[in-house]
């Protein structure tokens, strides 16, 4: 064997088979730190300051426009049910009027039967089926706010809070980390 063969089988006095590393180095070397981290945590800064923007926008912009409208919707319904009220005439009284004596014969009353209800049978294609005859009632339920959709969900105060607590949680998971 030659000497450039034992160079080549040679390993190196390291852990992993290279050069020893040089203490001196190391301590004169700032901290190394994690690159994927500080992208991840300012990409996630960006997010949240998003947020906190998209709810100033709601909180001042959108949210009073939705007021002004239903404000609007009010007025002009209150502005209608005026002019009708407006253009209400009273209806005058009945007077009395003296009507001259009338005779009537008065008839017996007859005996008339109590209807109930049957049952009609359909026949299609060797299956019967009974239907009953009367019609049926429907109920037609009414009231305020028949179309408006119920409060549900965090307030705008409850989302930034959260907002604020998870920012917070990113600042101490990186103090912990190093």
């Amino acid at each position: 064997m030659s000497a450039d063969d034992q160079d080549r089988l040679t390993f190196g006095e390291g852990p992993l088979g290279g050069p020893l590393p040089d203490p001196d180095a190391d301590a004169d070397a700032p901290p190394r730190r994690n690159r994927a981290f500080v992208y991840i945590a300012v990409a996630m800064a960006g997010l949240i300051l998003l947020g906190i923007l998209g709810l100033v926008f709601a909180m001042t912009i959108w949210l009073p426009a939705q007021r002004e409208q239903q404000i609007a919707a009010v007025t002009t319904t209150v502005q209608a049910l005026t002019r009708e009220a407006a253009s209400w005439t009273a209806t005058p009284a009945p007077t009395a009027t003296a009507m001259p004596p009338t005779a009537t014969v008065t008839q017996a009353p007859t005996l008339t039967p109590v209807p109930t209800a049957t049952s009609t049978k359909v026949v299609s294609k060797d299956t019967e089926i009974t239907q009953p005859t009367s019609t049926p009632t429907t109920t037609k339920s009414g009231g305020a706010g028949e179309n408006s959709t119920p409060a549900a969900g965090l307030g705008s105060a409850s989302l930034a809070a959260i907002g604020v607590g998870l920012a917070g949680l990113l600042f101490v998971a990186r103090k912990l980390r190093g």
